[in-house]
Parts: structure tokens; C-alpha cells; sequence
């Protein structure tokens, strides 16, 4: 009876042996940086039954259920500026599948651009930054010309200088809404070609030049480039200190061609 007992014992014993939980360190599994997508994550539940969660699940559910997110690369559904902020590092992406919508009254801020700026789709679908030239950006996000002007080329008043008797260039795009060139002579003046006059757009301005004290300084114009009334000559008043005014408008049929002519003598009462 005694042995009955004490085989039984034993049974007994080895099945607790078998029976019972086995632990192993987390740490004795293999190390991975990056889980799979379909990997499971086990989910303790008190009360009830473990439950397991694919990778690509929780990812989901961690990023819909925070406001606030940093990251690399993230794709996000939608965006709702009063409850959610995407904070992406320098060379991440944020790809939004739908829209961003921006709540009366919130905000969008951009960091790191030149301020004032605005953003311009390009035809690679690109959005960049380009800045504001000749323009002021308010902070109620109206345009206004830098010192009240915009286009000045209508205002513009341009010194022209003089090497020997070559006159400086005159560039249309300074004066084309009808600006004037000026020149103080020093000895006779030949205009050359002029830069941008094109017959894809419209250009006028004017061109005033006055003698030195002692006069006597003759203003010519390169041929094939300048139309002048019935192709006479100019004679400018060459009497000391006079002052000469000049017309011109570009050519709407030749590009590049100017049409030059000149008014009535001007002489001070």
C-alpha cells in the first residue's frame, strides 16, 4: 500500500512539473528594429481573455487617437487644425490623402520660410515658397507696393552715363509704362541698340538730354533700330544748357524696332 501511495505521489508530482507556467525574459527573444506589418502584439485584458493586434492596427489606432504627432514621414487621412498638429522634421514628407481643413478664426504656421512669402504650386505639383519683390505682406494678408509704388516703370526716372561719345544702354524694362531716360552731355551722344523692346508688348518712355554750358553736342540713333518721322534726321538744340525731349514707343509690328521722335525746341521763358 505504502509503494501505491508513493507512485502515486510521484505521478502527481510530475505532472505539476508539467503543468506549470514556464517564464522567459523578453529580452532572450531576437532583437527586431522594425516590426512586420502582419506581427502581433499581445493585448492583456483584466477579467477576460488575451487578445492579439496585427502591427499595421496599432499603428492606426496610435496615431488616430493623438493630437499631437513627430515624426519623419507621415501619412495622415485628414487634418483639423483645432485638434491635431504635425510637427514633420527637415526632408520628411506629410502626405494627406484628402484635405486640410482649417477651422474659423485658427491658424497655419510655417516655420523656417522668409518672411514675407508666398507659396506657388509649380507644374511638378510642388509647392515652394517664393518671396514677395517689390511687395509688403500685412498681417491681415494684403498686398500693398513696397513704399506705395508698384509697378514704377510709369514713374521711373533713369540717369544714363557716357563713355566718349557712346551713350550707356537704355533698358526698357526700367521706364516701359513711361518712365524717362536722362542724359547730361558731355560731348556728342550716339544711341545704340536698346534692351528689352519687344513687339509682344507695348513700351513708351521719354529721353531728355540737356547740353553742357558750352553746347554744341550732336544726339544720334543707331540705324535699324529707331524709326524717325518720314526717316529725317533729328537736329537737336545744341545751344549751351538747352534741353531736347525725346518720344518713343516700341514697334507693335518689328520686334525691337523704336519709334523716336522729337518735340518742339523747350527753352526756359
Amino acid at each position: 500500500m505504502k509503494s501505491k501511495l508513493l507512485a502515486f505521489g510521484v505521478a502527481l508530482a510530475a505532472l505539476a512539473l508539467v503543468a506549470a507556467t514556464v517564464v522567459v525574459k523578453i529580452s532572450q527573444f531576437p532583437n527586431v528594429t522594425t516590426p512586420g506589418t502582419n506581427d502581433l502584439f499581445l493585448i492583456a485584458v483584466s477579467g477576460i481573455t488575451n487578445k492579439n493586434i496585427k502591427y499595421s492596427d496599432l499603428k492606426t489606432a496610435i496615431v488616430s487617437g493623438v493630437s499631437n504627432f513627430t515624426g519623419t514621414n507621415i501619412t495622415a487621412v485628414t487634418i483639423n487644425n483645432t485638434t491635431n498638429i504635425f510637427n514633420v522634421a527637415k526632408g520628411g514628407h506629410l502626405t494627406v490623402s484628402t484635405n486640410i481643413t482649417i477651422q474659423t478664426n485658427a491658424t497655419l504656421t510655417l516655420s523656417n520660410l522668409p518672411a514675407p512669402s508666398v507659396l506657388v504650386l509649380g507644374t511638378n505639383r510642388n509647392v515652394a515658397n517664393a518671396t514677395l519683390n517689390g511687395l509688403t505682406l500685412g498681417d491681415d494678408n494684403t498686398l500693398t507696393a513696397t513704399g506705395g509704388g508698384g509697378d514704377t516703370t510709369g514713374t521711373n526716372i533713369v540717369a544714363l552715363t557716357q563713355a566718349g561719345t557712346n551713350a550707356a544702354q537704355m533698358d526698357w524694362s526700367l521706364v516701359a509704362r513711361g518712365g524717362v531716360f536722362k542724359l547730361a552731355l558731355t560731348n556728342n551722344a550716339y544711341f545704340g541698340t536698346p534692351a528689352n523692346v519687344a513687339n509682344t508688348s507695348f513700351k513708351q518712355c521719354w529721353l531728355i538730354v540737356q547740353q553742357p554750358g558750352t553746347g554744341t553736342c550732336l544726339v544720334t540713333f543707331t540705324n535699324g533700330q529707331f524709326s524717325t518721322p518720314e526717316g529725317s534726321t533729328l537736329i537737336n538744340d545744341t545751344n549751351n544748357s538747352a534741353v531736347t525731349v525725346y518720344q518713343m514707343i516700341s514697334d507693335v509690328f518689328t520686334n525691337g524696332l523704336v519709334h523716336v521722335s522729337m518735340t518742339p525746341r523747350s527753352k526756359p521763358p
